[in-house]
């Protein structure tokens, strides 16, 4: 089994980050951090006019077709109780997309900002 030294690196890096951004500078205060747990659906819009998710680079996909290795889609959505557009408004995701060729994992997510109505912390 190989180690990919990159990725643990990368983890250790993240980490340390949300650690120092959330206020602890201690290893006593890092211990008293306490996990939250919440499911959410991220609802995108991509037909007009009130569209949540656009291509922004790319090799010649689409939102809607089928997806090419490297798209890049940015998006700026709702996030609900359920996967149902009627269900109850919880919060707000923005960030970006790379879409994948693999029809199994069509993309990877990258979030950069995550607001859930009524939680104040780091996410």
């Amino acid at each position: 089994m190989a180690i990919n030294y990159g990725t643990s690196t990368l983890a250790v890096f993240l980490s340390a980050l949300c650690i120092l951004s959330s206020g602890c500078w201690s290893p006593v205060c890092a211990m008293e951090l306490k996990a939250v747990k919440f499911s959410y659906y991220l609802h995108d819009d991509l037909v007009p006019p009130n569209v949540t998710a656009v291509l922004v680079a790319g090799a010649g996909g689409s939102l809607t077709g089928q997806s090419s290795l490297g798209n890049i889609i940015v998006f700026d959505s709702f996030l609900r109780k359920t996967s149902s557009n009627a269900s109850a408004l919880i919060g707000h995701g923005s960030g970006e997309i790379v879409t994948l060729n693999d029809p199994a994992e069509r993309f990877i997510t990258f979030v950069h900002d995550i607001t859930i109505s009524g939680y104040s912390g780091t996410i």
